[in-house]
């Protein structure tokens, strides 16, 4: 029992090393500043547009000039949006997939958890039949032990009263078969939850 006990905490451990929680979390952290660079760059690309057309007033050439300077580089502004947009649809790609496996590995952290409930009160469990199986076979080599020592009747009567005595602790044995029943439905109970 002890085998498998250690085989589950060690899983349980596992998980935990992963950290999921700390890389999403740094996930989104990066998320939200790519988010306000695309916001400033909006804001810029915006500027450089409208200062690409200024120069209307001044005729074809001014609007030559001016949108050859401010729309070359709203045009640079706009390939570095695009870029920054598909880091962040990729950053969001990663947080569904970190975000699932922690879900994932959440379920098989309970699932270990209930694993190991119920290996203790099987175990716990085991442990009593045994002390109880261990006190029966006591009780019966002493019947027996007095049975081969009677000879009078006298003999007889003592063994009459030692059997009164032998068998009131038997009230024991079922109060403990009650406790061993309890347990064991007790972890079949959790077993077959987990199993749902």
């Amino acid at each position: 029992m002890k085998g498998c006990s250690d085989d589950v905490t060690k899983k349980d451990q596992l998980c935990e090393d992963l950290d999921l929680d700390s890389k999403i979390q740094d996930l989104k952290d990066q998320r939200d500043d790519l988010k306000k660079e695309i916001e400033a760059l909006n804001k810029d690309y915006d500027k450089n547009v409208g200062l690409a057309f200024t120069g209307a007033f001044g005729g074809i050439i001014g609007l030559a000039i001016t949108g050859g300077i401010f729309g070359s580089k709203a045009e640079k502004i706009r390939k570095e949006i695009n870029a920054k947009k598909a880091k962040l649809d990729e950053i969001n790609d990663k947080i569904k997939v970190e975000e699932k496996l922690l879900e994932a590995i959440t379920s098989l952290d309970n699932e270990f958890t209930n694993l190991f409930t119920v290996m203790n009160q099987a175990e716990k469990g085991l442990n009593q039949l045994v002390t109880t199986w261990t006190t029966i076979k006591e009780y019966l080599q002493q019947s027996h032990d007095a049975i081969e020592k009677i000879q009078e009747a006298e003999d007889l009567l003592l063994y009459s009263l030692d059997l009164i005595g032998m068998v009131n602790p038997w009230k024991e044995v079922k109060n403990n078969a009650a406790i061993i029943t309890q347990q064991i439905n007790d972890a079949l109970d959790k077993w077959a939850q987990s199993q749902q």
